[in-house]
């Protein structure tokens, strides 16, 4: 049995003006008009609004981030030896910014740039459209990969854990793309 494979064409959903795509890209800038757009595989291209960091480099391409809010519980069950959970009910009692990286890192990287930035989030002010590496992570990925990291932050701390369960609810995300 063989799947019926659907060819979409990459031109602009502004100017019509064709994208220059790589395989495995899923968002682009049109170099003409500098429309954001994004490949949706039930409905070909669609806008995606793009926000550009104020300190980016000319020149020298940026680093595309979903940046999405997240509410997360996490419930820790502990052998009982003393060491609590206060620190992790306290790190997520507010709602936190997940940056999760668009481009193509390995699972190092992602882990502690996504909990560097948790801890401590880097400001965002909009400046002016630059170059961006290719967008290969689609917005269905995200909920996984936050509830990995959140996963790993929890196994990272000096406590009597025994086990974890995790709740991650995201809000609407958005394409930034940073320094």
């Amino acid at each position: 049995m063989s799947e019926e494979t659907t060819l979409i064409a990459l031109r602009c959903v502004q100017c019509d003006t064709p994208l220059p795509a790589q395989p495995g890209e899923i968002a682009w800038a049109c170099g003409h008009c500098g429309t954001g757009q994004m490949l949706d595989l039930n409905t070909g291209l669609v806008r995606q609004q793009i926000f550009y960091h104020a300190e980016l480099k000319p020149g020298t391409p940026g680093r595309p981030f979903w940046v999405v809010p997240g509410k997360v519980s996490v419930s820790r069950d502990t052998y009982g030896f003393g060491g609590g959970d206060g620190a992790a009910k306290r790190f997520w009692a507010t709602e936190r910014r997940f940056f999760i990286p668009a481009y193509k890192v390995g699972v190092d990287e992602l882990v502690d740039t996504v909990t560097r930035w948790l801890q401590s989030p880097p400001a965002l002010s909009e400046g002016a459209a630059e170059a961006f590496r290719p967008v290969v992570v689609s917005q269905e990925d995200l909920q996984a990969l936050a509830e990995y990291v959140v996963l790993g932050i929890e196994a990272q701390r000096r406590d009597d854990v025994k086990q974890v369960g995790v709740t991650v609810k995201l809000g609407a995300p958005e394409l930034w793309v940073l320094p």
